[in-house]
């Protein structure tokens, strides 16, 4: 079903009834049971949803998968990484940007639901991202998701020591 929704809104096929449709089955036949790959497309899907069919049924989507991609995070590839915190932040800093028009569903209910997410994720990138600019990427990603969210600025600092650093090479000292 995750590969489903995500074709169907990759090419524009189904509209908001669709999308609501599987939505629905996912959440009904088990969005426990997605494996790191199934959660990826289903957040890409629904981050790109929200540009075509509108925030209710992809924020929802999301909220009802954020914890699912945290307890999920130990075993992701590093595109699984990216795709999330991609698509997160995205949909993120798009409802925050309508904030002021009007009131779309949050997507982490609470400050800890963030924290948790962005730790989970963060620690992920550390250990899969080998690449310093891609790790700067993943960092850029979730302070971005931060930011829309109104987490306080403190978890700034905590995401870039996690993310950033391990890099950090220590000076050899002669023997």
């Amino acid at each position: 079903l995750g590969l489903i929704l995500y074709a169907s809104v990759r090419l524009q096929r189904g509209g908001r009834p669709f999308f609501a449709t599987v939505a629905q089955q996912l959440k009904r036949h088990g969005l426990e049971a997605l494996a790191p790959p199934g959660l990826a497309m289903v957040v890409s899907a629904a981050s790109e949803a929200i540009a075509s069919i509108g925030f209710s049924d992809p924020l929802r989507l999301l909220h009802d998968v954020a914890p699912l991609c945290g307890a999920a995070a130990d075993s992701m590839a590093p595109w699984q990484v990216m795709w999330i915190l991609t698509a997160y932040a995205n949909a993120c800093e798009t409802r925050a940007k309508v904030l002021t028009t009007s009131k779309p569903p949050l997507i982490f209910s609470e400050d800890d639901a963030t924290r948790l997410f962005l730790t989970s994720l963060s620690q992920r990138a550390a250990e899969v991202l080998a690449d310093r600019n891609r790790r700067a990427a993943a960092l850029r990603l979730a302070v971005r998701i931060a930011e829309a969210e109104g987490v306080a600025t403190d978890l700034r600092q905590d995401l870039e020591e996690l993310i950033l650093g391990p890099l950090v090479v220590e000076s050899e000292t002669p023997t």
